[in-house]
C-alpha cells in the first residue's frame, strides 16, 4: 500500500489546496526574483531586493518547489489549473461594486463633497465603473 492509498480524500484536497495557494505564491516571488513588477498610472511595484537576497530568495524557491513537487507526485495531489477569464471577470466585478462606493454618496460618509466636485467625481469614478461592468460582460459572454 502507497502513501497515497493511505490518505484519505478530505487530507489530500487540504494538502492539495494549501501546496497549490504556496505555489502561487512562489509564481509572485520568482516574478519578484526574474524583475517582472507590475507597473500602472497609479499602481507601481518597485524592486527593494538586494542582489543577494534575490539569489537566496530563488535558491529558496527551488528549494521550496522541489518539496511540493515530490508531496504531488508521491501523494497524488492535484494540481490548480486556473482558466484567467475568470478571475479577470471576478475582479471586473468586484472593482464595479467598490467603485461604486466612491461616487459622491460614498464619500459623504467621510464628510460633505462640494457639488462641484460631486458632479466632477460621479461622471468620471462612474465611467470607470461602466468599463468594469463591460469588462465582466465581455469575459461571461465568451465563456
Amino acid at each position: 500500500m502507497t502513501l497515497a492509498d493511505r490518505l484519505s480524500e478530505n487530507h489530500r484536497r487540504s494538502l492539495s489546496i494549501t501546496l497549490q495557494l504556496l505555489d502561487e505564491t512562489l509564481c509572485g516571488w520568482d516574478d519578484c526574483v526574474r524583475g517582472h513588477f507590475r507597473s500602472g498610472v497609479i499602481y507601481f511595484e518597485r524592486d527593494s531586493f538586494s542582489n543577494k537576497q534575490k539569489r537566496e530568495l530563488s535558491a529558496r524557491i527551488v528549494r521550496t518547489r522541489e518539496i511540493i513537487t515530490r508531496l504531488r507526485d508521491e501523494l497524488l495531489l492535484q494540481p490548480k489549473v486556473v482558466e484567467m477569464s475568470r478571475p479577470v471577470m471576478t475582479q471586473a466585478s468586484s472593482m464595479w461594486e467598490t467603485l461604486l462606493d466612491v461616487t459622491s454618496r460614498g464619500l459623504t460618509a467621510y464628510g460633505h463633497v462640494p457639488p462641484e466636485i460631486s458632479n466632477y467625481i460621479d461622471r468620471l469614478v462612474l465611467g470607470l465603473a461602466d468599463e468594469m461592468l463591460q469588462v465582466a460582460k465581455l469575459i461571461s459572454e465568451e465563456a
